[in-house]
């Protein structure tokens, strides 16, 4: 059952037409061997498991300035999540001039402890 759900997933079938079509090929839902509810969470479960989670970004001449200004440094969190429920995070620095340099951005998943290790 789960090798037909995932097959139908990955062919782009709607999860709804997904569940019926393996609820018709079973005999009914009396014979299905699982309630409804959790073929659509284990699709969902899968389709989140596949997902892109975290992504950190760092250019080059950020990494050479990280090594000439390191000794104060803000990682900021605090930024709006958006429609894709990621948040954007921000590294940044001062320079010997005492402007702001950007070192790094993320978008991260979770802000807990796991995420930043």
């Amino acid at each position: 059952m789960k090798k037909q759900l995932e097959a139908n997933d990955i062919a782009d079938i709607r999860l709804c037409k997904n569940v019926i079509l393996c609820e018709v090929q079973s005999g009914g839902p009396q014979s299905m061997g699982c309630l409804l509810k959790d073929c659509t969470n284990y699709i969902e479960t899968r389709r989140r498991l596949g997902r892109l989670r975290s992504v950190l970004w760092i250019h080059p001449r950020s990494r050479t300035a990280y090594e000439e200004f390191h000794d104060a440094i803000c990682f900021d969190t605090t930024y709006l999540v958006n429609r894709h429920k990621l948040s954007f995070a921000s590294i940044v620095g001062v320079n010997h001039h005492r402007h702001s340099t950007l070192f790094g951005c993320a978008l991260v998943t979770n802000e807990d402890t796991d995420s930043f290790r």
